[in-house]
């Protein structure tokens, strides 16, 4: 009987011990998830907010710094929408991103403009839309181009490819010369960030529904504020390893989010990344204690500029705090706040001894459901690592989460469920890997 309560003591302290870390992992994403934080990117210096909470997180951890400071500072040009964010076409009032998006490149415009509609035929031909733009002026309007109207069905025909080509192209050029254009779409895609000059239009993606059959005017008063040169940080600590400190396993993920669409639409990013965060900093603090000190140095990398082109952990690779041939794997976490599904391994594909290590501990010791295999991808910051000849893979969670690129990406709709499975395997992985 003894036996059997002593038994269940060390599964009780075991098992709150964890239920302790997820609670703590809780509270640092509700943290970097907060409407303090501004979504974390660089509208009221959310960037530098968050930043400076992580490093003071490491610091509890008693993380060292690569000389004198857990900041690497790292410049970069961004597009915001730091204030005013309204529309409203003919007698509907739009609603920041459930109604209408402003895509990442558009300028800030202020004023009442007509609405001018190109047929979508019109738009089959470069040269059709050549002559179009000889004969008509749209310097002062809005062009209103309709992709409902193409279906699914035409989209695969090939008189249509140029049509949806020039209309894919829009956000990316001025094409019309026009003061913005509105492009009606039955579903908004996710929002994005720019981190070039502007266009000279305002361009907006709204919900068909939302409009009437022929709109006529839009009353817009949207501001931009781009920032040639913005200065944001790294944020980067190690602990030392016991055998070989001189060679590192490193922990990286973005800290930025997308921050806010005017001054009401923010965007938490609590799973994209302060998921991977959260899982960095509760590393640091599992390898501070003395009996899980590393075989290897732990490096942790917090980088900016994911959502602008991953532009931090392209600088850090470009100026590196120490040798990357000092690194002898590196692993990418983004958006593991979920899991319960199981993860995937981008670039495994590259790294096929590891993931056949990660996913045969997984299966021996059942810690989630599944770890699937991708290829290479540029989707985030082990990239640059990767093309450095550094070994490295991104890891993502699937499972129950808020919406990618959403205000509803927050704490609420993060379950964590599969956060405990994946801490016990990366730790398991790493405390045996040689």
């Amino acid at each position: 009987m003894k036996r059997l309560a002593l038994v269940f003591v060390i599964f009780v302290l075991s098992f709150g011990g964890f239920a302790q870390d997820t609670l703590h992992v809780r509270r640092l994403v509700d943290t970097l998830s907060s409407q303090s934080m501004y979504g974390r990117g660089y509208v009221n210096e959310g960037d530098k907010k968050a930043a400076k909470f992580i490093a003071n997180e490491f610091q509890k951890t008693n993380s060292k710094t690569f000389g004198s400071s857990y900041f690497q500072p790292v410049s970069f040009a961004v597009n915001t929408f730091p204030q005013n964010m309204e529309v409203k076409i003919d007698d509907s009032t739009l609603t920041p991103f459930y109604d209408y998006k402003v895509t990442a490149s558009s300028s800030g415009s202020t004023g009442v403009f007509e609405i001018v509609e190109i047929p979508i035929k019109q738009l089959k031909s470069l040269s059709k839309l050549k002559k179009l733009l000889e004969v008509n002026n749209f310097s002062n309007k809005f062009v209103y181009l309709d992709v409902t109207k193409i279906s699914k069905k035409k989209q695969k025909r090939k008189s249509y490819k140029t049509a949806m080509e020039i209309i894919q192209a829009v956000p990316y050029q001025d094409i019309f010369g026009a003061k913005g254009v509105i492009i009606a779409n039955d579903k908004l895609e996710a929002q994005g960030m720019w981190s070039k000059e502007p266009l000279q239009s305002t361009i907006i993606r709204v919900l068909r529904s939302k409009l009437a059959k022929n709109p006529k005017t839009i009353k817009v008063n949207i501001e931009n504020k781009f920032l040639a040169k913005y200065t944001s940080q790294n944020v980067i600590s190690y602990i030392e390893g016991t055998t070989q400190p001189d060679t590192f396993i490193v922990f990286s993920g973005h800290y930025d989010h997308l921050g806010c669409l005017g001054d009401k639409t923010i965007f938490p990013g609590a799973n994209d990344n302060a998921s991977g965060i959260a899982f960095m900093i509760d590393l640091a603090n599992y390898y501070s204690k003395p009996e899980n000190k590393p075989y290897y140095s732990i490096a942790f990398m917090a980088f900016t500029g994911e959502e602008v082109r991953i532009l931090g952990s392209k600088y850090y690779v470009e100026n590196p705090l120490f040798p990357l041939s000092k690194i002898k794997f590196l692993f990418n976490l983004d958006m593991v706040g979920t899991g319960d599904e199981g993860i995937t391994l981008v670039n495994a594909t590259a790294n096929k001894s590891v993931y056949q290590q990660i996913d045969t501990l997984n299966k021996i010791n059942k810690y989630l459901p599944k770890v699937d295999s991708r290829g290479e991808s540029e989707n985030s910051d082990h990239h640059y690592f990767h093309k450095a000849g550094v070994p490295a893979v991104f890891i993502y969670g699937t499972g129950k989460s808020g919406p990618y690129h959403h205000p509803e990406d927050n704490s609420a709709n993060l379950t964590l469920k599969g956060y405990i499975p994946i801490f016990k395997l990366l730790t398991t992985f790493i405390n045996t890997y040689r």
